[in-house]
């Protein structure tokens, strides 16, 4: 009895302790489960901030992108009114020069023909490779292997050569009707001021006379400052004053120095 008794005061005093422990566990339990909680949450939080601080960025990125995109665009607005201004002024110049073109090719038909002209009412000087010139501008004109840029140059430089005649002294070999004969001559000519043949004896000389378009013989009198000007061209004698008869005078008498 008393055994029991004691064994029922035992019992009595453990139980509070075990229910004591039970209720600590729970407890425990109960915090570790809330603190774990937390520290999920707490990583859901982290992770939610970092996915939002990512988007902020992201965001900044597509801002400045944006902006960018704008001044890109404004940029491009611009360029493509400059642009269609460049066009424009290309279309006017097209337009220009075409009508150049069409001017031009008339022009240096004209050019071709008043050249002729001119050689035949000038001097004659070189007439053969002159009136050569011509016929392969003429020729030229008809091509169509060759540009018109080109075809006008060449018409400028057959101009350029004529104007060279005008400031040399030069002397050539030639064959002309002299005296009702054809003679082998040499021919001096002073620019387009004076022009004057000497047989190959040296013995005859003749001048040309523009306005008359005609060769005139020479009195033998003067026979002797027109070698000494052929000497001179030769370079057979030192530089020194010459006389000429004038090519492009009225009277027949006139010479120049």
């Amino acid at each position: 009895m008393n055994a029991l008794m004691r064994m029922g005061v035992f019992t009595f005093f453990i139980s509070p302790y075990f229910a004591h422990a039970i209720a600590l566990d729970s407890a425990t339990s109960i915090v570790s489960e809330t603190i774990k909680s937390a520290a999920e949450s707490q990583a859901r939080i982290d992770e939610k901030d970092k996915r939002t601080q990512k988007m902020k960025t992201e965001i900044e990125r597509i801002k400045q992108d944006l902006e960018n995109l704008e001044v890109y665009k404004k940029h491009l607005s611009n360029l493509l009114q400059s642009q269609k201004k460049e066009i424009e002024k290309m279309n006017n110049g097209i337009q220009g020069v075409h009508d150049i073109k069409i001017g031009i090719v008339p022009l240096m038909y004209r050019m071709v023909d008043e050249l002729s002209i001119w050689i035949s009412k000038d001097l004659p000087l070189f007439t053969a490779s002159r009136q050569e010139r011509i016929e392969l501008l003429k020729a030229m004109m008809l091509r169509a292997d060759v540009t018109d840029s080109e075809k006008f140059v060449r018409i400028l430089e057959a101009y350029q050569i004529e104007l060279d005649y005008g400031s040399k002294l030069s002397i050539n070999a030639e064959k002309i009707m002299l005296d009702g004969l054809i003679r082998e001559v040499d021919v001096l000519h002073f620019g387009r001021i004076s022009m004057v043949a000497k047989s190959l004896k040296g013995d005859l000389f003749w001048y040309y006379d523009k306005q008359q378009q005609k060769w005139h013989s020479l009195a033998s009198k003067d026979h002797s400052s027109l070698q000494n000007a052929f000497d001179v061209v030769y370079e057979d004698s030192a530089p020194s004053l010459i006389m000429l008869p004038l090519s492009i005078g009225l009277a027949k008498e006139e010479s120049a120095q």
